[in-house]
């Protein structure tokens, strides 16, 4: 499991950390929190602290803050780096679970593990069928390099978009690589009619 964190949703993380802990008490997992270096050291500190009630193992990672300091930018830098360092140092699949999504029932954690290794494919989560891309929250590979290399060049365009195109163009195409897990994974998505955003 990887816990990005910053400055600007530390405390949402927190308080995501200890509702997990509220649900599942001891998880069976490991759990890596992923930080810029502008994250503030106490805010790192009280994650850990829980981290370690919660999980088997804590590790953190840190990185540069990154220059660009808007959506997607921002993010883009954050998911970039630890998909790095996931694919360097760890070399297992994670759930990639960032502070705004929220396990709902106790056994989530299992469940999409499980689930995960049951459909016996790279990528989990919830596929957008709208933009044929699966949301950022989800299970990846340790070597998401080998799938999509535009996923870590891109700075305008979300990461998770981009890496759905790059699949689209595989053979097989995106269903060939991603396990549409719709009943672990719910996401509203919506496209404004004025503006397409």
């Amino acid at each position: 499991l990887v816990l990005p964190l910053c400055a600007k949703d530390g405390a949402l993380a927190l308080k995501n950390l200890l509702w997990m802990e509220e649900l599942d008490g001891k998880l069976p997992f490991d759990v890596v929190l992923s930080h810029d270096d502008q994250t503030p050291a106490s805010l790192v500190n009280g994650m850990v602290g829980v981290a370690n009630r919660v999980f088997q193992k804590v590790d953190t990672f840190w990185y540069p803050a990154p220059q660009k300091k808007h959506w997607p930018a921002a993010p883009n830098c954050a998911w970039q780096n630890v998909a790095r360092y996931m694919a360097a140092i760890v070399k297992k699949p994670w759930l990639f679970l960032e502070a705004d999504a929220v396990p709902i029932r106790k056994g989530w954690l299992r469940d999409i593990a499980a689930e995960h290794y049951r459909a016996g494919l790279p990528f989990s989560g919830h596929f957008v069928d709208q933009s044929k891309h699966m949301n950022g929250v989800g299970v990846y590979p340790p070597d998401v390099a080998r799938y999509s290399v535009g996923a870590f060049r891109t700075e305008e365009t979300a990461w998770d978009v981009v890496l759905g195109k790059d699949l689209s163009l595989q053979e097989g195409g995106s269903m060939g690589y991603i396990h549409p897990s719709h009943t672990l994974f719910q996401h509203c998505w919506a496209v404004n009619p004025a503006d397409g955003k």
